[in-house]
């Protein structure tokens, strides 16, 4: 089936100095210098001196809004156990905001030392920024030396308190280290493979409990009781079945506004797409929903909004994804194991296919292909048309949504969710996309 998809405005990664661009600055020639002495030598752990002068580097060659962010995630990620640090640190260092060797220092010691920890993460992310991929990587390898645990400290803890430990949130400032560690030895090498420094990074980092696989590394939220596999069978999952069932309406929609000549794709940049173009067409987006698309689709949105499993996830988009010919997704993972990606095939050329984990396979017309999207993947259009599915993301079958889900979620999120358990929807906002970007349309 041939199909012609017109697109509109482009979608644009939320602009943010985290972006990454190989563009040299005079930034780059001013931090290296500075940063590139701290480490001569073998890698050793972080001693204080390095933080002191890494700090001081960090506060004069970095912009005033870099150390206002640091600032910001380290009061943010110490604060949902700053009570708990206070009290029992054994907990903080599960928790991993505090690392093993900090266990015995006082409070506003251990609050300082994660105010460096942040501008170190924010300084090896400036570096790979303005292109220093090597000397970011670098950075990034001493700060996760940090939380090494020479002495079995946090195993033993972990052991005592299992519940703080089984936390999805737990450890996350770890999992965010590794993982802009091995993004940046991705850029230093051009090589992301089985055999790449990044994946010698990922397999260190499991060793090190900070992911269960090596291929799996979400980075929001990692519930460690939850079944990890990379592919799920659609026979399993009754709301997968119902999109398989409505297939047919769906697609007749979809060819609707292929055919209504006016432009409703919307193409998006993402670090992600090396060649190629993604574009979408919205329907919900963490428990809200796009009016104007839902309207021109009212046969999809009802059945995603009858689907409690798709429904409520206020983690999750659904929407129409096309791929154009010659697109390539960079290998990446989604941000939280509570989901899993339903992909509804609707118009499948020949040529497209999908990596997820270590297992390649096709997506068919009219069936569900169910992967796990924090398992890395990757994907590869090499046919002659455009390729279209209907993402719909859905809770993972064994999570506790109402425990583990909604007890963190944000007084916005929660009032979204509540609105959509109810049979409502209040108006999308914004959209996170499975690399757990936050995107919105340009006027």
């Amino acid at each position: 089936m041939a199909v012609s998809v017109a697109h509109s405005t482009t979608c644009r990664e939320r602009s943010s100095w985290r972006r990454r661009r190989n563009v040299k600055t005079s930034r780059s020639e001013a931090v290296a210098p500075d940063i590139a002495t701290i480490f001569v030598g073998p890698v050793r752990p972080l001693q204080l001196e390095d933080l002191q002068r890494i700090i001081d580097c960090a506060c004069t060659q970095l912009q005033l809004a870099h150390v206002q962010r640091a600032r910001q995630l380290a009061a943010q990620q110490f604060a949902p156990f700053q009570a708990l640090a206070e009290s029992d640190v054994r907990a903080a260092v599960v928790f991993g905001v505090v690392p093993p060797s900090e266990e015995h220092l006082p409070i506003a010691a251990r609050v300082e030392s994660a105010l460096k920890r942040h501008l170190l993460l924010e300084l090896g992310q400036a570096l790979s920024m303005v292109g220093s991929h090597e000397l970011a990587a670098q950075t990034l390898r001493q700060l996760a030396d940090v939380f090494v645990d020479f002495h079995g400290v946090r195993a033993r803890l972990e052991s005592a308190l299992p519940a703080v430990a089984a936390e999805p949130r737990a450890r996350h400032f770890e999992r965010e280290v590794f993982k802009h560690w091995g993004e940046a030895l991705v850029r230093a090498t051009g090589n992301s493979g089985p055999n790449s420094a990044a994946m010698a990074v990922y397999h260190l980092a499991t060793s090190r409990g900070v992911y269960q696989h090596h291929l799996q590394r979400p980075l929001d939220h990692l519930d460690r009781r939850l079944e990890c596999r990379p592919f799920w069978d659609a026979n399993e999952l009754p709301a997968a079945l119902a999109l398989e069932a409505h297939s047919k309406e769906i697609l007749s929609e979809l060819l609707g506004l292929l055919q209504s000549g006016q432009q409703h794709f919307t193409n998006y940049e993402s670090r992600v797409v090396s060649a190629g173009g993604w574009s979408d067409v919205q329907l919900y987006a963490g428990c809200r929903l796009d009016q104007a698309n839902c309207k021109l689709c009212p046969v999809t949105a009802r059945i995603i909004s009858s689907r409690p499993e798709f429904n409520t996830v206020v983690h999750g988009s659904h929407f129409f994804s096309c791929l154009t010919p010659g697109t390539h997704l960079e290998p990446h993972c989604g941000p939280s194991n509570y989901r899993l990606r339903c992909h509804l095939g609707l118009v499948i050329p020949e040529g497209v296919r999908i990596r997820v984990g270590t297992e390649i396979r096709k997506w068919e017309p009219g069936k569900c292909l169910v992967f796990d999207d924090s398992f890395e993947h990757e994907v590869w259009h090499e046919g002659n048309e455009d390729r279209i599915v209907l993402i719909c993301d859905m809770w993972h079958p064994a999570l506790d949504v109402a425990n583990t889900v909604y007890p963190a979620l944000s007084h916005k999120q929660r009032e979204a969710f509540d609105h959509a358990c109810n049979g409502t929807h209040l108006p999308l906002q914004e959209r996170v996309y499975s690399t757990g970007t936050t995107v919105s349309r340009n006027a």
